[in-house]
């Protein structure tokens, strides 16, 4: 399945209107690759941290920048620099700009669409090659406060959770196994919740089990895919237990 298909998927059924945890969860039970697993659980993580999103589309974090850093102008009026990764860059419409760095920095929410808004996708990568990734230019684009969103600390916890969430699901629909685990995970929307590293952890553990079993159970083209794109498993898993090991 090809990202245009996925996306029409994606609208038809109004995915970006369900709950954090129902769109991580049907999204990776229906995803039949990595990347749309990734990207149902990228999803669902973006609107856990910034629930006034609008109610469809895709949305991304832009944070990556290089030699051209975004940064606000004229008395923050004007967005101008490049940021140098945007997932799902054919088809992401409500772009969340980083503007300047340390404590100066802050969130922006700005429409694909908006005047002075290029992104170019990119060649194709060789991890998650099916999603398209790519370069998003600004230039001299009108901000005003109502541009300006939450603070984004606590996104990396949601992105851990909904990404593993998204995983298992993906997991469990390839297997036909039960996963009675999802069900203690969907009370888990806040990361600072007292238990919600107990989730994050009992999450983490099913889907090493899980993903123990894929390795065994996958075939042909489906096994291919899986073993090329394994490492988003192990990525999450690092990240959880890297927060895991700070508490």
């Amino acid at each position: 399945m090809d990202e245009e298909r996925w996306f029409g998927i994606w609208q038809r059924d109004s995915m970006s209107a369900l709950s954090p945890f129902q769109m991580a969860w049907r999204g990776g039970g229906r995803a039949d690759r990595l990347a749309w697993v990734f990207l149902s659980g990228y999803q669902a993580a973006i609107r856990a941290a910034l629930p006034a999103l609008p109610a469809s589309g895709w949305a991304g974090i832009l944070v990556t920048e290089k030699d051209d850093p975004v940064s606000l102008r004229k008395n923050g009026t004007s967005l101008s620099g490049t940021k140098t990764w945007v997932a799902a860059a054919r088809h992401v419409e409500h772009l969340v700009v980083k503007a300047g760095r340390g404590e100066g920095a802050c969130y922006l929410l700005v429409d694909a669409t908006r005047e002075g808004v290029s992104i170019a996708p990119g060649d194709r990568p060789h991890f998650l090659p099916e999603l398209s990734q790519g370069v998003a230019r600004f230039s001299k684009v009108r901000i005003d406060s109502t541009d300006v969103v939450s603070d984004l600390s606590d996104y990396g916890a949601y992105e851990a959770l909904y990404v593993t969430l998204a995983c298992i699901g993906f997991c469990c629909a390839r297997l036909g196994s039960e996963c009675s685990e999802a069900a203690a995970l969907e009370a888990c929307s806040d990361p600072a919740a007292p238990d919600a590293l107990h989730a994050l952890i009992a999450a983490d553990n099913a889907l090493s089990a899980f993903a123990a079993q894929m390795d065994e159970a996958l075939t042909g083209g489906d096994l291919s895919r899986w073993q090329r794109d394994r490492r988003l498993v192990s990525m999450f898993s690092a990240a959880i237990r890297a927060r895991t090991s700070t508490q």
